[in-house]
Order: structure tokens, then C-alpha cells, then sequence
């Protein structure tokens, strides 16, 4: 169905995005912030655009000798990603894990970018899994589990679970600053599926973050601190924000 406006209808919607524009550009520029922090700057989906000679083939080539093993329970089919399976074997030496995405879009570019600037890319393209071709990105395997998942905090206690998780989180927020200094990101998506613990002695020992979801990572200003990150994150990961879902089902 064909619609058609009148003359006089169209110089009226012309004179009223006219004023509008000249209404919006008259008002003072405010500078956006993140959590109230000014050192968060772009998210890696707004970078792809200026960046994009970097990952325009990203995707063009499909991947040989990648040969995908168990699918890591873990993880989760979310709104870009179908899940993220092992890979058999090594990849230039390292153990790695394969995201198979929904498809090539700003998200799976920006997480390319994202691992590229924090050394952890291995490799991208095409896979082939369930019989067809899907997108997918290699990645350096970070060790550990999920809190949760591990059995010392399986047979802990409420009070022992509440201390492993201040443990956790303490580790898990000097790691998030260490990459926010060295590789001037932010893994802002902190929460507890995204952080691979090691459990030694009834403590929890070292404390790792993955998943560069490239909405949820930023760039952050090279004069950040460590100091800076590290508080923020300690102010907005606390063991009651830190839910594991098991520990709020009833049965």
C-alpha cells in the first residue's frame, strides 16, 4: 500500500524537525558517564565503526584444524552467542575454547576487537558444528571454574559461602583493574558466571574474568588507576549482587 502526503503536510513536518534540531543543538553538551565514572569511555560495539578496517574480514575465511570438543556447560546461549565449547587439542600452543555467535554483526566484531586488545584472539571465521556453517571466535582458555560450580563451596555453609565470595570478588576486582591499566579495557560484566576461580585449601586462590561481550566492554582512559577501577568494582560487586541462581531456588 502506496501512502501519500499533502504539500501542506510535508512543510509542516519540515518546519517541526527543524525546530526540533535547532532545539537539541542549543541545549549544552553533557557528557555521558558510566556508573558516574568519566574514566568508561566507548563501549567496543561504538569502536567498530572507527576501527572497522580491523575486523572487516573477520569473519570471511572458514577455520581449518579447530576441532571443537564438549560444550561448557557454564556458559550461556545468550542474545549474540549460542554457547562456547572446548576445542580439542591446542591452538598455537595454548588451550582455547571456541563462541560460536548468532551471526557477524557490531557485537562479534566488537568482541574480536576486544580479545585483540587484550592479546587473547586466536582466531575467527567460520566453523562448521550441527552440520552447518556458523561464526565463531577462537579464544585463549582462561583456567578455573565458576565459584559455584567448585566443591568446596558446593559443601560450604552460608557464613563459609559469604567468605569465599568476598574472596572472590576481592582477586576477581585486582584482576579487572590489572586489564583496565595494562590493556586500557574494562570488563565491566563482573558477574559471578564471568569469573573463573582455582579453590586451594578451603580459599580462594586466583580469580580470572572472560567473556569480552563487546556491549559490555569499554576502553577506559590511559590515566586511570588501578586504585580507581579496583574501588569502583569492589563498590559494585558485593556478595548479595554476587547471586549464584542455585543459591535463591528452593529446592
Amino acid at each position: 500500500m502506496m501512502i501519500f502526503f499533502k504539500t501542506r503536510t510535508i512543510v509542516v513536518v519540515i518546519q517541526v524537525v527543524g525546530f526540533l534540531l535547532v532545539s537539541t543543538s542549543a541545549l549544552p553538551h553533557v557528557a555521558r558517564t558510566i556508573d558516574g565514572q568519566d574514566w568508561i569511555l566507548q563501549s567496543y560495539t561504538e569502536l567498530v565503526e572507527s576501527r572497522h578496517n580491523e575486523v572487516q574480514d573477520a569473519f570471511k575465511n572458514v577455520l581449518q584444524g579447530v576441532h571443537i570438543g564438549s560444550y561448557i556447560t557454564a556458559s550461556e546461549r545468550g542474545l549474540n552467542s549460542e554457547g562456547v565449547y572446548n576445542v580439542q587439542g591446542k591452538i598455537m600452543g595454548k588451550d582455547a575454547v571456541v563462541k560460536v555467535m548468532k551471526d557477524t554483526g557490531t557485537e562479534a566484531l566488537g568482541e574480536v576487537l576486544a580479545l585483540k586488545d587484550r592479546g587473547e584472539l586466536l582466531y575467527s571465521g567460520y566453523i562448521v558444528i550441527s552440520g552447518r556453517y556458523a561464526p565463531a571466535i577462537v579464544m585463549v582458555k582462561v583456567p578455573g571454574k565458576v565459584l559455584s560450580d567448585t566443591r568446596e563451596y558446593k559443601r560450604a555453609s552460608d557464613e563459609e559461602r559469604e567468605k569465599l565470595k568476598k574472596q572472590a570478588i576481592k582477586l576477581m576486582c585486582k584482576a579487572v583493574a590489572d586489564i583496565a591499566v595494562h590493556s586500557h579495557l574494562l570488563h565491566y560484566e563482573n558477574n559471578i558466571d564471568n569469573t573463573l576461580v582455582t579453590v586451594s585449601n578451603g580459599k580462594v586462590s586466583s580469580a580470572k574474568v572472560c567473556d569480552y561481550g563487546a556491549s559490555v566492554t569499554f576502553k577506559v582512559s590511559a590515566s586511570v588507576t588501578r586504585k580507581e577501577v579496583y574501588d569502583w568494582c569492589k563498590a559494585r560487586w558485593t556478595p548479595s549482587t554476587w547471586i549464584v541462581v542455585s543459591d535463591e531456588m528452593p529446592f
